[in-house]
């Protein structure tokens, strides 16, 4: 835990962070409400070509994504909602199991870059965010493979947003929009008349103590925030001001979250919805709001590694994660928004 006194050193550096992530490039959105995945529905045109015998190539890879039989996923987005699903449907649907390694962006980006580096390959695909600082460290050592996904071609009219999110390169791949900007508020400390309206609500002396923030020196939601609210403010004195409020800064999302929920802290800042859901599914006390001064939204990236191990079933995990089905079940548990036009959230 870092407390508040560090936070003039990290506002420092804060804006080479900011300069180099990709991800930090808001645009104004609404924060969705979850609800449960709707009754199954036909397969759309796309994913009935993926199943066509006829298409050789793409039957090839399911062959042997089968004869592989694993993926080793590296993700950041891994709670066990996530996990059990796509378990469940990897195997069911596909024979393949998933092996999981969750952690940080920057962690998995250092496992990936010293696999490279010593050529003991383990990671066949990457799930993370689309920031400059994670992927430029493999890029430069070429560590990430392009992959056209097959839905895209087979389905071109139906993306909200590039699927090639980061230089229109195919060695990252959007397959959902995180939504940032909520504040998230424990319900039983805060009573709806005291609910922030604003950012600069919280400069006022009652919320003293009571405020954590996702770190915003590393990748992540707490350094898009600080961009975000150093466009709307345009200097660096909301922050010199937040500074006085002992606020907690913290680096591990899903630990954030635990905090609001069991009434160890009032509020956070710098949490996407997809860390807030299981607990609010749970029933915890906590609720999203979202300020006037609006919200951003940024990408959820897939990369394929390079020498994986098992490309073909890291590949079959691609294309089932941009179908229609998989999209909705995702924006449920994750409360993102799907990178599918025609996907329900």
């Amino acid at each position: 835990m870092i407390r508040d006194l560090r936070t003039a050193v990290i506002v420092g550096f804060m804006g080479l962070a900011i300069w180099l992530m990709s991800g930090c490039s808001p645009s104004p959105t609404t924060t969705p409400t979850a609800s449960p995945p709707t009754s199954p529905q036909a397969s759309t045109p796309g994913q009935q070509a993926l199943a066509n015998p006829q298409d050789v190539e793409w039957q090839n890879v399911l062959k042997e994504a089968r004869k592989e039989g694993t993926v080793d996923f590296y993700a950041t987005y891994g709670i066990p909602e996530v996990r059990a699903w796509l378990d469940k449907a990897m195997s069911e649907k596909y024979g393949i199991k998933i092996e999981w390694t969750v952690a940080g962006g920057p962690v998995n980006t250092e496992r990936i870059r010293v696999e490279q580096k010593t050529g003991q390959y383990v990671a066949d695909l990457w799930w993370a965010g689309a920031a400059v600082t994670n992927i430029a460290p493999l890029r430069s050592i070429g560590a990430l493979q392009t992959y056209r996904p097959r839905t895209v071609d087979l389905e071109p009219n139906v993306w909200r947003t590039k699927v090639n999110s980061l230089d229109g390169n195919w060695d990252n791949l959007a397959v959902s929009l995180s939504l940032g900007g909520p504040m998230v508020i424990n319900t039983k400390l805060v009573r709806p008349e005291d609910y922030p309206k604003s950012y600069k609500d919280l400069l006022d002396p009652k919320w003293k103590g009571k405020i954590i923030l996702q770190d915003p020196s590393i990748a992540g939601q707490g350094c898009v925030l600080f961009q975000f609210l150093k466009e709307q403010y345009s200097n660096l004195d909301y922050f010199d001001q937040l500074a006085k409020q002992d606020v907690t800064i913290l680096r591990d999302f899903s630990e954030i979250a635990r905090r609001v929920a069991v009434g160890e802290s009032s509020l956070a800042l710098g949490l996407t919805p997809s860390y807030v859901m299981p607990f609010i599914q749970a029933g915890s006390p906590i609720k999203l709001i979202s300020p006037v001064e609006g919200a951003w939204r940024s990408r959820n990236t897939y990369h394929l590694i390079n020498k994986a191990p098992h490309p073909n079933a890291a590949k079959v995990l691609i294309e089932y994660s941009l179908t229609k089905e998989a999209q909705e079940k995702a924006a449920y548990l994750l409360g993102n928004m799907p990178a599918r036009s025609d996907a329900n959230y």
